[in-house]
């Protein structure tokens, strides 16, 4: 099976599209080296998704024929949308310097210096140029050599700055906490700073934390938490917690969960790897439970704390690594029947999961793919335990970038009669 990234790069290629037009300094170098890491410096967001829509129909031919799939949800924010966004701190002649992590730059070691990122936000860019004035300079330069990434997260209006450090030394946090003070002093949005410590030397997993792993975290500045709003309730969690990273198509995730689950009042929804409460508080006053299990201490805690100041009494939370083991625990038949969903990380569920879930007869069960190069193998096992793809839901989650969010509806053969279940109308 072609990968779908190989066939979004042969769209690009063949649809011969206009380059889009750089503002100054964005995409490139001060020196106007351009950044190719993603497609957002090259094309509009018309353009590319044009070319994905065409991609994915292709992968989807090969991947998963059988099942219906619908049109690729667009990102309400096709530039300019990541609430998560991240900077490693490199070590050059000049002294230490931000920059994005390009692979294939081994001339500079990976680091692309860009001024600002197509596909995050502008109040990014100020904080990023403020961390780099304060790291170039004096007392700067002591904590850039122990500080290996700078990570953004919050929402559109509001930012909590995360320093990742190798240790979290008396000097360490000295410095760290002079940097609090000159990026929150230059940037208003910044409403809280912190200190985590990441041994882990992994350049992919930059904050190198696990549900299992204990954080060594420090609070420098403001609020201890991260807010999030999603069709007006508002979610909070530690900054070092899982979260999207696209808070503008967040309420279509959500409608697209509502259509393929079609919730209703007499069920139990069993979200699995349920971070801080998202998908099952949104969806909570359709059904009549929601049980929520996730590996994380923290993400519990926040789940639980963000149900209370919603004023949600019908969802309860388990903290439980996901094992086949665990599901079959906590999963029961309710009176009056249930519904599953499932959102993954990357790496998908481990062995024994979706054996376990699909034993229990869910009435429907809705799939979330991060990774649909992970899609097809992930769908047999669903199939061998008397389970088929009944729809497709693809979102747009990461405009300029080859991935694609796939939920997928799955419900026994054996139930099945007439038309499958999907969008309606």
């Amino acid at each position: 099976m072609t990968p779908f990234d190989e066939l979004l790069r042969k769209e690009v290629r063949d649809a011969r599209l206009p380059l889009r037009p750089l503002m100054r300094g964005e995409c490139q170098t001060s020196a106007g080296k351009k950044c190719t890491i993603c497609m957002a410096g090259g094309l509009t967001y018309e353009d590319e998704a044009r070319v994905k829509e065409r991609a994915l129909r292709k992968f989807w031919n090969e991947a998963l024929p059988a099942t219906p799939l619908e049109h690729l949800v667009l990102s309400v924010k096709g530039r300019h949308y990541r609430t998560v966004s991240k900077r490693k701190v490199f070590q050059g002649r000049g002294g230490p310097e931000l920059g994005l992590i390009d692979p294939s730059e081994r001339s500079s070691g990976g680091n692309i210096p860009v001024a600002e990122c197509a596909i995050e936000p502008p109040g990014h860019a100020a904080i990023y140029s403020s961390v780099s004035r304060f790291i170039a300079a004096g007392r700067g330069r002591e904590l850039a050599r122990d500080l290996r990434y700078v990570i953004i997260k919050g929402s559109y209006v509001q930012h909590s700055v995360i320093l990742s450090a190798s240790r979290l030394s008396p000097s360490v946090t000295k410095g760290a906490n002079a940097l609090s003070r000159a990026v929150t002093a230059s940037c208003p949005t910044v409403t809280g700073v912190f200190l985590l410590e990441d041994r882990s030397r992994n350049d992919r997993y930059y904050m190198g934390l696990t549900g299992k792993t204990q954080v060594n975290a420090r609070r420098i500045f403001g609020s201890s938490t991260v807010s999030q709003s999603v069709g007006g309730r508002s979610f909070l969690f530690p900054p070092y917690s899982f979260s999207q990273v696209n808070e503008s198509i967040l309420e279509e995730l959500v409608r697209g969960a509502s259509l393929l689950l079609r919730p209703d009042s007499r069920q139990t929804l069993f979200d699995f790897y349920c971070g801080y409460g998202f998908f099952g508080l949104c969806l909570a006053s359709r059904v009549a439970q929601v049980v929520g299990v996730e590996v994380s201490h923290d993400s519990v805690r926040s789940a639980i704390a963000n149900a209370a100041r919603q004023k949600i009494r019908n969802a309860r939370f388990v903290r439980a690594e996901i094992t086949g083991e665990s599901v079959a625990r906590i999963m029961h038949r309710p009176r009056g029947g249930f519904a599953v969903l499932l959102d993954p990380p990357r790496g998908g569920t481990a062995r024994g999961v979706i054996e376990a879930v699909a034993a229990r007869r869910p009435e429907r069960a809705v799939h979330i793919f991060c990774n649909i190069e992970l899609m097809s193998a992930e769908v047999r096992r669903w199939e061998s335990m008397g389970y088929r793809g009944v729809n497709a839901i693809p979102f747009d989650l990461f405009p300029g970038t080859s991935s694609v969010e796939i939920m997928i509806l799955f419900q026994p053969q054996d139930a099945m009669g007439g038309a499958p279940g999907g969008r309606e109308g």
